[in-house]
């Protein structure tokens, strides 16, 4: 008597895709080719039952279990490269110009997550991540991670102080004489 026992179960790699940007849909995708065992083959990633390809998956570790009709099991780990932050920025401060019409208004920001480093564009110009040296204005500011992800904040907005209004009242001195003339 011959028995023929089915192959042992096998997985490969067929194709992944690591994530570029956190938070963003499409994630990573992972798919598998399983060799041996006995079909039907049920396949569970995380947890979660699916098929061969885990698609918008997060950065880190996946777990898979492959099992086939004779509960034969395969278990393996792979791994989604990519940021697991997200790229933002959040407004540290607004400083208001000093004096009507002068360039001395400034914004602060802090940049988080993404992939450094960073190249910054507030309203097409400089490349620092905070604003100096502004005239009063609207502005808002896109930053760039190195992967190419992208977050905007804006507007922020930049004031001139009330301008300086000087009256003159005079009083001319109506004779030659006594000084009853007045400038208030």
């Amino acid at each position: 008597v011959v028995l023929d026992a089915p192959q042992v179960l096998d997985v490969v790699v067929d194709s992944i895709s690591d994530v570029r940007c956190a938070g963003m849909v499409p994630g990573g995708h992972l798919g598998v080719l399983v060799s041996g065992g006995m079909a039907p083959l049920m396949y569970v990633w995380d947890g979660q039952t699916g098929g061969p390809v885990l698609a918008n998956a997060t950065p880190g570790q996946h777990f898979l279990v492959v099992t086939d009709a004779m509960q034969c099991v395969l278990r393996d780990t792979f791994e989604i490269q990519g940021p697991t932050t997200a790229l933002s920025m959040m407004l540290v401060s607004v400083q208001n110009a000093f004096c009507a019409g002068e360039p001395s208004g400034s914004i602060s920001i802090k940049t988080e997550g993404g992939t450094p480093p960073y190249a910054w564009d507030w309203n097409g110009q400089t490349d620092m991540e905070n604003l100096s040296a502004a005239p009063a204005g609207d502005y808002a500011v896109t930053v760039t991670d190195a992967l190419g992800c992208t977050s905007t904040l804006g507007p922020m907005i930049i004031n001139d102080p009330p301008a300086i209004n000087v009256q003159v009242n005079a009083a001319d001195i109506p004779c030659f004489g006594p000084q009853t003339g007045s400038v208030v």
